[in-house]
């Protein structure tokens, strides 16, 4: 899936940061392709200010892969956000992407 520098921090946002064995490592595996790396944090050149995080666009849309059980955990997150009524809209389109896309393949097969 390509995404954006904001749509990755979306991700990491998103990611439980507990779990069984098996959950931490599929989250650290997702974690080491949607992170930043040394150059990716030079070229956005990232800046705290109070009305939140800024950066320079200066990284291009990255290929991320999403393994099965990933992408159970991203749906789950967004769905109890949702339930919850705090889904946010930078989550929305991940929301459309991840929940909307799969409750309508499921319903096309």
């Amino acid at each position: 899936m390509v995404m954006s520098v904001l749509e990755r921090m979306v991700v990491l946002a998103l990611l439980p940061g507990q779990g069984d064995l098996t959950t931490l490592r599929i989250v650290r595996e997702l974690t080491d392709g949607v992170g930043f790396s040394d150059e990716e944090h030079m070229l956005l050149e990232f800046d705290r200010t109070d009305a939140g995080l800024k950066w320079k666009d200066a990284v291009p849309p990255k290929e991320i892969p999403i393994g099965r059980a990933a992408g159970d955990m991203i749906r789950t997150a967004l769905r109890k956000k949702e339930k919850e009524g705090d889904l946010h809209m930078d989550e929305l389109p991940f929301y459309e992407r991840f929940v909307d896309d799969a409750t309508h393949r499921k319903h096309d097969k």
